[in-house]
């Protein structure tokens, strides 16, 4: 039996957590393997890259598309994850060596403020990352996922049903504008074989035209000049009869008359409102061009979130809006600075705990016949709460139940 072959379908792979899962896969045009590692850090999905069985198949796979980080935003700074990424695209440039890899963006999260934010940032310093690095390509999603939540699921973190054909769709969308032909002007010629060819030979009749198109400029330009010389003669003629006229006048007089100066117009405007206005208004500033490897988004989050005033709003009985920035991820220093404090409290409470258990110890040595080591204890603040004695009489009655205890014991 006779029949067509059909093309071979280029191959992907796709890393991530749990947001790529159940991920909507055109398998008409590409061979899709999902590997979907729940709860995925950059870290872990390096070791399961590691650890994963592979086949035969796996050499030669045209694409690699990791979708990892969400989880990296809560636990760790962008300083640590950076070099995660990295060790990360080593990881897949070895055990894919042929492939070409892509980096989708982290999917902006609903569910907090301050990973929404981060995941932004992220996102900016993903995308320097990736420029750097060859072979590789950066896919920027998140504008479909900034404007609203509906495709996101009820924690909003995770996406629906909706959100998932979404993110397939753009994908491999995006697949297809790689796989599109490149020209034949475009391609690399190496410098080797740029000097074994040789350049056609130029005819005379090109030359000749050549010759006719640099006469013709010099004819332009001599009119030019011919016309411009006439008009600064017309100009000179024009002031030095203007010159002649004066000199004229001030023929019988002794000195020239003066110059009438009339009233100068202010540089302010007033209203009626008594608004002022400059009459020249000061130039427009230029725009600042960004450094080399600074990528600016089209929607970046400049807004200042509004914040209720708590510490009035009762005084005044009304509610003061203040406009403060929005809140940024702790640097490493002072997550250093908050765990030794936490460490400082703690070394002190097991001290007091040892001291505690110390007074206990001398107490038993000292009456060995108690049955209940924290008696006298119990005794003195129960003194100290029905006679409300001082330090004094406290001192004084401890010494009496010491001579009570050694009459008895020597006795």
């Amino acid at each position: 039996m006779v029949g067509t072959s059909r093309p071979a379908r280029p191959k992907v792979h796709i890393y991530g957590d749990s947001i790529i899962r159940n991920l909507d896969c055109p398998e008409d045009f590409f061979d899709v393997k999902l590997f979907c590692k729940p709860g995925a850090t950059v870290k872990r999905l390096v070791y399961f890259i590691k650890n994963r069985i592979r086949d035969a198949s796996d050499a030669d796979v045209d694409f690699v598309i990791l979708h990892v980080g969400t989880n990296d935003l809560c636990e760790s700074v962008w300083d640590w994850t950076g070099v995660q990424y990295l060790n990360l695209y080593n990881v897949v440039r070895e055990i894919f060596p042929s492939s070409y890899i892509l980096f989708s963006a982290i999917i902006p999260r609903w569910d907090s403020q301050e990973l929404h934010d981060n995941s932004i940032y992220f996102n900016l310093k993903l995308h320097n990352l990736v420029t750097k690095l060859p072979c590789t390509c950066f896919f920027d999603q998140s504008e479909l996922f900034i404007r609203t939540d509906r495709l996101f699921s009820h924690d909003g973190l995770h996406l629906n049903v909706g959100g998932k054909c979404v993110l397939g769709r753009e994908l491999f969308n995006k697949l297809h504008n790689l796989l599109e032909p490149v020209s034949v002007a475009r391609r690399y010629v190496p410098p080797e074989l740029k000097r074994l060819w040789t350049p056609k030979k130029v005819k005379k009749v090109k030359k000749q035209e050549e010759s006719k198109e640099k006469e013709e400029s010099k004819e332009k330009e001599e009119s030019k000049e011919s016309e411009e010389s006439k008009e600064s003669k017309e100009k000179e003629t024009k002031e030095k009869d203007s010159k002649e006229k004066v000199g004229r006048k001030n023929e019988g007089r002794r000195h020239p008359p003066r110059r009438r100066h009339w009233g100068r117009r202010p540089k302010w405007s007033v209203d009626w409102d008594g608004n002022v206005t400059p009459r020249k208004t000061a130039p427009q500033p230029t725009k600042v061009e960004l450094p080399p490897g600074r990528f600016v988004p089209e929607n970046r989050c400049n807004v200042l979130i509004p914040y209720l005033h708590l510490n009035t709003c009762y005084q005044r009985k009304m509610a003061r809006e203040i406009c403060t920035r929005l809140p940024q991820p702790s640097s490493p220093y002072i997550l250093r600075k908050r765990k030794g404090r936490q460490k400082h409290r703690r070394d002190v409470a097991s001290k007091k705990r040892k001291k505690r258990k110390k007074r206990i110890q001398c107490w038993t040595t000292m009456c060995p016949h108690a049955t209940d080591p924290t008696s006298v204890s119990t005794t003195i603040k129960s003194t100290n709460v029905k006679h409300q004695a001082t330090r004094l009489e406290t001192t004084f009655v401890l010494l009496i139940h010491v001579l009570f205890i050694l009459s008895q014991q020597l006795g």
